[in-house]
């Protein structure tokens, strides 16, 4: 079983120098700190620790399997073929253990639409249709528009020049 936060080695040199009042310099003690704030900061769980990269491609899996349709049959969104915009993940810890794991997508289909998707480990996605004004707000810098996308597809806008 794999735990979170592993003992390494900035924290046993942290409990050391604390506990034995070893001498450490202002140069070792502030490089240490730093990696040890930036540790904790991440909850002490890197992007490439197994449980949670397991948890992560499970939920990709997830996206990337779903398909909405509208009432008349036609395809709303299709997970294999939608633009990522944004990828966040949540997740709780117990003991060092990933639990309530769950990825929050913002993706652009081909077609223009903005949809809001958050994996479920117990069931449904949740998955919202977005109007671009609210894509835009939440997006902000990393937001793309149907006309954008289109263009950079190569696709006519269905404007034609003179």
């Amino acid at each position: 079983m794999y735990r979170a936060m592993p003992l390494n080695s900035n924290v046993l040199i942290i409990y050391v120098a604390f506990f034995s009042r070893a001498i450490v310099n202002k140069h070792q003690l502030r490089n240490i700190v730093v990696k040890l704030w930036s540790w904790i900061s991440a909850g002490g769980i890197d992007e490439n620790y197994p449980p949670r990269a397991k948890a992560r491609d499970k939920a990709m899996a997830q996206f990337s399997q779903l398909r909405l349709r509208e009432s008349t049959g036609a395809l709303l969104l299709d997970g294999a073929t939608a633009e990522i915009l944004s990828l966040d993940d949540s997740y709780s810890l117990d003991e060092g253990v990933i639990q309530n794991y769950s990825l929050t997508l913002f993706v652009l289909t081909p077609e223009g639409r903005h949809f809001h998707f958050i994996s479920s480990e117990t069931g449904t996605p949740y998955t919202k249709f977005l109007l671009p004004e609210r894509a835009k707000l939440i997006l902000k810098e990393k937001f793309k528009d149907a006309v954008g996308q289109a263009a950079a597809l190569g696709l006519s806008t269905g404007s034609r020049g003179r």
